[in-house]
């Protein structure tokens, strides 16, 4: 059953097709499309619409938020009660396809969806897990593959050479993708107009191609030299770089808000302090920490400073870009620290606002120059008849102030109404799901059992943890069978609101622990996903079943021992076995295939080294002094490296699995329950 037709009453219209109040309109929905729209006595409201009064009121288009990295469900509503209705997804995966095609179907609640393929880098990548590209060869495959995939678009990154940023430029020209990203620092801003980069993010490029002639820190890409590059602006060369952007016909979404949010980790306790953070799921938080985010943690006061003076010139570069014509997109960069999804939409309205667009050009960054750029105008981006209804009610003109969208009456979603009071009670509802109750845990964990002739040897339940906050639980149980072989099934629920997904793993070895498969299943917001790793006789064979994605099967033969693995703490018993072998000082070097989920579901080739330092002592609960083995693990892969810690007491149990995360610490505590 369709929703039924909504009618907005003597409502004072912003199209945002010119800057203009249409007065006093009945503006009908229907069928998720603007219906109708006129003077009272030209339209006739249906007979069973939902009637709002928009007296004294005014309806604009959803706003776009042109510059998201979406990982969590919890962001769709964020997003909405904001009234942003349109996203664009700058690193992309399964889950977003899997969402983009949801919500176009009407089953999840959420902004309109374009995404990009994976982060696509040179090596080694700024952010691990990035998809690296090196030759020609490289770039044609990625490309190919995002576009069958369904992405709308290409993300390039900073570390990509010359060579391959043009090759792979090439292939989004042959397969019709656009390109966004930053510039990277081996091809330069004249360069990446000239060779018509469609978006550049964060006006990344910007400040390096202003550079004076006599810098000491021109063409030096290091941490401490990028801080650096503003002392040694020229000012005098912004109007020839402003003229080749426009020349260029190049959009920049200039995500103001973002570096705003870099602050120093003494300084961030004030905005953990602002009420919106009840918003953000426990997990963003858990990031938001400078001390331990790799981009800040190292920082000092004077580079801070600079990132101000920085910030400064990117409103000049925003101010004289505009002034000049060039085209300026609206978009946040969240959830980097304190960007908050949907909030931080009215903060970067302010801050274009405050950089000298007036207020219609701030906000039609948003909306119809957004759908300009993604080649949707004839679908969404201003309020006309026969466009998406996807539109924002407002308590006073937008035109007027910018700030008067930030507290939106109701938002259209579809053609759905959604109004304040039903916005709110939403957003109490999903902030409700943030928190993990043992009784919610205990409900959702399925019983750990294997072949009915196995013998139970050892269960164990472990805390998982995001730093200190935590974010789910795992439990396994390793038997052994009558026929000898061992047999480890593990459960992994974690928080992502508002659900908890579920993860399987079962793992079969011979009697000597060596593998002979691992079964994979997840349960999330993206539907089932199963996948499976075999080993026969050097043979490995994996197959793979994802709702967005085809079935696909791997055969290869291995040339050395390799172990399989998940992201489940119960795929390191095979390795303790192992460790057990090696006396203080001495390494274990270790080949994994391992089953991944983030940012997809994939098979990667994992080299882990592992080093027996000295034991320690500890106290238990009961006040006991026990000892302890610790190991410092090195984990490396072709795209990303990681280093940790394990930790096992005397009675051959994991106590501790920690590893180093770019933004934070990923934790396994033993839980003595």
């Amino acid at each position: 059953m369709r929703d039924k037709p909504v009618a907005f009453e003597d409502v004072n219209v912003v199209p945002m097709d010119k800057e203009r109040v249409l007065r006093d309109q009945i503006v009908i929905v229907d069928k998720h499309r603007i219906a109708q729209m006129g003077e009272r006595d030209k339209v006739k409201i249906p007979e069973d619409a939902l009637r709002i009064d928009g007296s004294g009121k005014y309806l604009m288009p959803g706003l776009a938020d042109m510059h998201t990295h979406t990982w969590g469900e919890a962001d769709l509503l964020l997003f909405i009660a904001n009234g942003v209705t349109t996203i664009r997804n700058m690193w992309g995966s399964h889950r977003q396809l899997a969402w983009r095609q949801r919500i176009a179907n009407g089953e999840m609640l959420g902004p309109t969806i374009f995404t990009a393929g994976p982060l696509v880098d040179g090596s080694p990548p700024v952010w691990n897990s990035s998809k690296v590209v090196v030759t020609a060869e490289e770039a044609e495959k990625e490309i190919s593959s995002e576009k069958d995939l369904g992405y709308d678009f290409v993300k390039v990154y900073t570390r990509l050479s010359l060579d391959a940023y043009q090759a792979i430029l090439a292939s989004a020209k042959k397969f019709g993708m656009p390109v966004a990203g930053h510039i990277p620092n081996a091809v330069g801003l004249e360069r990446a107009l000239e060779a018509g980069q469609n978006s550049i993010e964060h006006l990344t490029g910007y400040i390096e191609a202003i550079q004076a002639d006599d810098s000491p820190v021109k063409n030096r890409f290091d941490p401490q030299s990028r801080w650096k590059i503003i002392d040694y602006a020229d000012e005098g060369k912004i109007p020839r770089i402003v003229a080749a952007t426009k020349a260029a016909n190049a959009w920049n979404c200039v995500t103001l808000v973002v570096t705003q949010k870099f602050v120093a980790a003494e300084d961030a306790g004030r905005l953990v302090e602002d009420p919106r953070m009840r918003f953000v799921p426990p997990d963003y938080l858990a990031s938001w920490d400078p001390s331990k985010d790799f981009r800040l943690k190292d920082m000092t006061a004077l580079d801070f400073k600079r990132i101000r003076r920085a910030d400064e010139m990117r409103a000049r570069f925003t101010r004289e870009l505009h002034k000049a014509g060039a085209r300026i997109l609206l978009g946040t960069d969240t959830p980097n620290p304190f960007v908050i999804p949907g909030f931080s939409i009215h903060e970067e309205l302010q801050n274009l606002v405050k950089a000298g667009l007036s207020p219609y050009d701030a906000i039609k960054a948003g909306t119809k120059d957004a759908a300009e750029f993604l080649h949707g105008s004839d679908d969404f981006g201003t309020v006309e008849v026969g466009k998406r209804a996807d539109l924002i009610l407002l308590e006073a003109n937008p035109l007027e102030n910018v700030g008067n969208i930030s507290h939106p009456r109701g938002v259209v979603v579809r053609g759905r109404w959604y109004s304040k009071e039903e916005l709110i009670r939403m957003l109490d509802e999903l902030i409700a799901t943030y928190a993990i109750t043992q009784e919610r845990l205990d409900s959702l964990f399925e019983p750990l059992s294997s072949s009915g002739d196995g013998i139970d040897q050892l269960h164990s339940s472990y805390w998982i943890k995001s730093t200190d906050t935590l974010l789910g639980e795992e439990r396994f149980a390793l038997q052994r069978s009558q026929a000898g072989r061992i047999l480890i099934s593990s459960q992994a629920l974690m928080s992502a609101p508002p659900r908890i997904n579920s993860f399987l793993m079962r793992m079969e070895l011979n009697d000597d622990w060596t593998p002979i498969s691992l079964r994979f299943e997840s349960h999330t917001s993206e539907g089932t996903t199963k996948a499976k790793t075999e080993l026969t006789q050097g043979r490995l064979k994996v197959s793979r079943n994802h709702p967005q994605v085809l079935e696909f099967e791997i055969e290869k033969d291995e040339a050395e021992e390799i172990l399989l693995g998940s992201p489940h703490i119960a795929s390191f018993v095979p390795i303790i076995k192992r460790l057990r072998l090696l006396d203080i000082g001495q390494t274990l070097n270790l080949t994994m295939m391992k089953l991944e989920t983030e940012p997809e579901l994939d098979v990667v080739e994992v080299r882990l080294q592992l080093e027996r330092k000295s034991d320690i002592e500890k106290q238990d609960k009961n006040g006991r002094t026990r000892s302890f083995r610790q190991y410092n693990m090195t984990e490396t892969r072709s795209n990303a490296s990681y280093t940790g810690s394990l930790l096992v007491d005397d009675m051959d149990r994991m106590t501790l699995l920690e590893r180093a995360e770019q933004m934070g610490l990923t934790r396994f505590e033993l839980a003595e329950k």
